[in-house]
């Protein structure tokens, strides 16, 4: 996770617009495709198109069934998806997106060599072919660990007809059209209007009245750039504030911005694996504790605990939308709020693993990690392990958390409670944990969203008791983690 907190730093900073054409006032939703794909094929990175990638042996067995996985940055995600795939005898392919290949670039000053790089729009088979040197081999899945590698990963699935592949769309991606897919589908959706000006954002707050508003990139990813808005004027603002960055996994800026009418309720993460079209199976329900702490933070992590009480309507939903969007291939991270109005409806779908090192507490409560399922829906020949997953994640009796620490105050640390830090780490039912900055002199980031927090506690085990009490215990402490820091900004 820190590392794409380094390559978005990375990238925002350096990052140069493209010469696309000015965005369309006029919004349809056949143009937003267009644009969407538009922007996506655009190259980040010089190749010749010429070199091949590296194919790797499986660790055991023998076939002629390929995965390609882009963007393994991750030790306890990517690296242990690969290591599933190999372990059911597939040949793997590593690559990476163009925007983490430009990240890495800009950080160390040196290019990844070619033949890490995924192939450009267009040059798919020229590049698959370079890759399997005229050999007979099948492709089938191309999947990514990073939310950047998506749209990399589905091209290269439907260009190269992989046997599981989704359908290529920028549906699951961009937020506004998700919701107008769903509502083409008559399923539950966000009231929402893509802005383009700020007579956009007026119209919209006069039509939703009394209602507060989520102010948030199209694209985009962990609550980057998003705003809760209770009146006109704050939504106004947060508007212009967001149309002047620079859209995530892009080189463009966010010249359409989403406002959403807030849906009020609990919200759930339900993360599943797909085989093919129809076959889903839902492997982990978490449910969320948020917190707003500042105008600029309304929507801090606290937790993210796995649970066994959920209901069957939100799991339902979540299939209901992987079909009405075309996923049909490995793994989702879907984000659901059950609303207190419309019921279960979908946040958004995330086209990828749940990116939190949740194995060991999956593999705890439940026996099953989403890695492995993914890498049996990958493997053609693992069809009897696939049934023998179940279609919905069974009920335990433990508990499972994942605890985000959150960082209340900004500036280059002057002292770390190594004691209370050590308490903390030693609680009955912790199970793993890591910490972003502890040296004096480190600058610390106040905790906003996701991408700020300061670190995380894995909390598992077979008394939920004792997990919620653990929980409790570190909720409460956090903030002495850091008792003083220098140059103090934005306090709270």
């Amino acid at each position: 996770k820190s590392f794409f907190i380094l390559i978005l730093g990375v990238f925002c900073d350096c990052v140069k617009t493209s010469a696309l054409k000015p965005a369309n006032t006029h919004i349809t939703y056949e143009s937003v495709i267009l644009r969407e794909l538009e922007t996506e094929a655009l190259p980040l990175v010089q190749r010749s198109n010429t070199e091949g990638g590296i194919l790797k042996a499986p660790r055991v067995g023998s076939s002629n069934e390929v995965a390609i996985v882009v963007d393994i940055t991750c030790d306890y995600l990517g690296r242990v998806f690969l290591n599933e795939l190999e372990n059911l005898g597939l040949h793997t392919v590593q690559i990476m997106s163009d925007y983490i290949a430009r990240g890495l670039e800009w950080e160390y000053g040196v290019a990844p060599p070619e033949i890490f790089l995924s192939p450009r729009e267009g040059h798919e088979e020229e590049w698959w072919q370079a890759t399997i040197q005229e050999q007979f081999y099948c492709l089938t899945c191309c999947i990514s660990e990073s939310d950047s590698g998506i749209a990399t990963a589905e091209r290269i699935a439907a260009k190269l007809g992989a046997r599981y592949a989704s359908t290529l769309s920028p549906v699951r991606r961009h937020k506004w059209l998700l919701h107008e897919t769903l509502k083409r589908n008559g399923l539950n959706a966000c009231t929402q209007r893509l802005c383009v000006t700020i007579d956009d954002v007026r119209d919209f707050m006069t039509n939703i009245k009394d209602c507060q508003v989520v102010v948030k990139p199209a694209r985009g990813v962990g609550s980057d750039g998003v705003s809760v808005c209770g009146t006109q004027e704050e939504a106004e603002i947060a508007f212009r504030n967001l149309q002047s960055t620079v859209r995530y996994a892009g080189n463009t800026t966010n010249s359409q911005v989403l406002l959403q009418k807030r849906l009020i309720g609990p919200e759930f993460a339900i993360d599943t694996v797909s085989r093919g079209e129809g076959s889903h199976k839902v492997v982990a329900v978490w449910r969320y504790e948020k917190h707003r702490l500042a105008p600029d933070a309304p929507r801090v992590y606290y937790c993210s605990e796995l649970i066994s009480d959920w209901p069957e309507s939100i799991c339902d939903a979540v299939i209901k939308a992987l079909n009405a969007t075309g996923h049909k291939a490995g793994p989702t991270h879907t984000e659901l709020i059950l609303d207190d109005t419309l019921g279960p409806t979908i946040v958004e779908i995330n086209a990828r693993f749940h990116n939190q090192n949740f194995p060991p507490i999956t593999q705890h409560c439940l026996g099953l990690t989403q890695l492995r399922a993914a890498a049996i829906a990958a493997s053609p020949r693992a069809e009897s392990l696939w049934q023998n997953i179940p279609d919905r994640p069974p009920r335990f009796q433990g508990g499972g958390r994942i605890v985000h620490l959150v960082s209340y105050l900004e500036g280059h640390i002057e002292s770390f409670n190594e004691t209370l830090y050590h308490e903390l780490i030693s609680l009955p039912t912790v199970v793993d944990h890591d910490i972003y900055a502890q040296e004096p002199g480190q600058y610390l980031r106040r905790t906003v969203d996701v991408t700020t927090d300061a670190g995380w506690i894995l909390l598992a085990a077979d008394s939920k008791v004792q997990v919620d009490s653990d929980y409790e215990t570190i909720i409460n402490k956090m903030r002495s983690l850091y008792p003083s820091v220098t140059n103090k900004e934005n306090t709270r």
